[in-house]
């Protein structure tokens, strides 16, 4: 039963998380390469339009279609924010911002080009170049062989020993008539401890796959006050970009607010260019829809002030991705000793459950 189960159930389960993994890295890879076109056609004056509608031929079926479609929509006049805004997946987060930010302050080129370069740098970083993927397939893998292992023993040796036993008319050691109890309870009630065994697994498979989506969880309203800084980088770095080229931040805010599909940070920046229309500072205006802290909008007064806001409101939005995989990469960190810890454990109980019967039986005998 334990057995069936397990192959039938578990192992198409991971296998099917692991491949959709597999997958989004590879969508990821693609939007960047959309992302480059755009952006070097754009630095060298080419036609967008027939760009995309040349990279368009070597895409797959419904990657085809949609590139197809923003190809129509380039030929059609529309402005290159609006046409990605009509449908964001092909290209990463964010771009949207950045290409509205760059018709703005009439460097479209320039703007579509740092952020092409932003997401390969994040690209080679977060998938490809840093320990996340091997961190996470160490904790996936070392938890597998552990609970599979733990399962054989439990199902096939420990009634096995629990005959021999009472062959014998001897007692088993306390330690051993826990790990059996647990073992009948286990079989018993397998289907109830299925979250037990497989949970830690399949939230770790489902948290990769959330972070090589990169899905916008501003896309659910009632995510946006937990997670309100998502978009908090291509924010700044649009920002930067309207600032220097001295465009009026209620009339850019507007601009910005029109191209994001999803109503979450529509709603905040709407706030926002409201309170800029009536007179109050952008920064604290953000600070209070929670897309700035404190400290940040301190170090951004202070650097309108000097004169260099446009570097700073750069850095700054480098300075929160990195923060982010900073916390990200301390969480698998903090974790690593946690499962090493209490997999430790678990060999010890069973190594003494299995080997003091052993003892006692020898000793029984002699």
């Amino acid at each position: 039963m334990l057995l069936a189960v397990f192959l039938f159930v578990v192992v198409p389960v991971v296998l099917a998380v692991s491949i959709a993994i597999v997958l989004c890295i590879h969508r990821r890879i693609q939007q960047v390469s959309v992302l480059s076109l755009l952006a070097i056609s754009a630095h060298r004056g080419l036609p967008l339009a027939e760009e995309v509608s040349a990279l368009s031929a070597s895409r797959q079926r419904s990657r085809k279609r949609k590139l197809k479609l923003l190809a129509t929509a380039l030929a059609g006049g529309e402005p290159l924010s609006q046409a990605l805004a009509n449908d964001d997946s092909i290209v990463p987060a964010g771009t949207v911002l950045a290409a509205s930010a760059g018709e703005q302050a009439t460097a479209l080129g320039r703007a579509l080009r740092e952020k092409a370069a932003q997401e390969t740098e994040s690209l080679q970083r977060m998938y490809l170049g840093t320990p996340f993927v091997w961190l996470l397939a160490y904790f996936i893998a070392v938890l597998t062989v552990a609970q599979c292992i733990v399962m054989f023993q439990m199902y096939y040796i420990v009634p096995k020993m629990k005959k021999i036993f009472e062959d014998f008319g001897t007692e088993l050691p306390a330690m051993t008539v826990m790990v059996i109890q647990v073992s009948d309870l286990t079989v018993k009630y397998f289907f109830a401890f299925i979250p037990l065994y497989w949970g830690p697994i399949l939230l770790l498979l489902f948290i990769g796959l959330l972070l090589f989506r990169r899905w916008n969880f501003l896309k659910i309203p009632w995510m946006s006050r937990w997670l309100p800084r998502e978009d908090t980088p291509a924010l700044l770095r649009a920002l930067a970009y309207i600032v220097e080229a001295g465009r009026p931040l209620p009339q850019a805010l507007a601009r910005l607010t029109e191209v994001l599909g999803h109503s979450a940070v529509r709603r905040r920046l709407e706030a926002v260019q409201k309170a800029v229309e009536s007179g109050e500072n952008c920064w604290r205006a953000l600070s209070r829809q929670s897309l700035l802290n404190r400290a940040e909008v301190a170090l951004l007064e202070s650097a309108e002030e000097m004169g260099n806001l446009p570097f700073v409101l750069r850095e700054l939005a480098g300075n929160v991705e990195r923060r982010r995989e900073y916390r990200l990469y301390l969480l698998l960190e903090l974790m690593r000793p946690v499962v090493v810890i209490g997999l430790g454990v678990i060999v010890g109980v069973f190594c003494m459950a299995f080997f003091l019967p052993v003892i006692k039986l020898i000793l029984d005998l002699a």
